[in-house]
């Protein structure tokens, strides 16, 4: 089950949300999954946030992204994909969220895949 981690005292190096525990993807287009996170920019003043995940293709190319269900946009700069058939971590480059908004999971393919862990990272 999906659940939000709390960060270390002191500090913003860590796992602010947790989206998924595990999914699968299947078909063309994106699938939103996983938990909801509502950003409160006043609760991160300087973190830089990215969007990582653990997921592998079983056939095709596999996406995952971070979406503002709120504006209802794809987040810029946090998609990521990968071909590799075994499980592979990726990070996105830096990603800039909207104070008040709401984000979710959003997953992909162009064959089949399997996304274990996606996360918001704030460091």
């Amino acid at each position: 089950m999906a659940q939000k981690t709390e960060l270390h005292i002191g500090g913003f190096p860590g796992i602010v949300h947790v989206f998924s525990a595990k999914t699968e993807a299947t078909g063309v287009g994106y699938t939103s999954c996983g938990v909801p996170f509502l950003y409160t920019a006043a609760n991160w003043v300087g973190a830089t946030f990215y969007h990582e995940v653990y997921m592998k293709a079983t056939s095709g190319t596999v996406y995952a992204r971070v979406y503002d269900t709120t504006s209802l946009a794809e987040v810029a700069n946090s998609e990521v994909s990968t071909a590799e058939t075994s499980s592979t971590r990726l990070r996105s480059s830096a990603i800039t969220l909207t104070d008040g908004h709401i984000y979710m999971l959003q997953t992909g393919t162009t064959g089949a895949g399997e996304i274990s862990g996606g996360k918001l990272i704030a460091i």
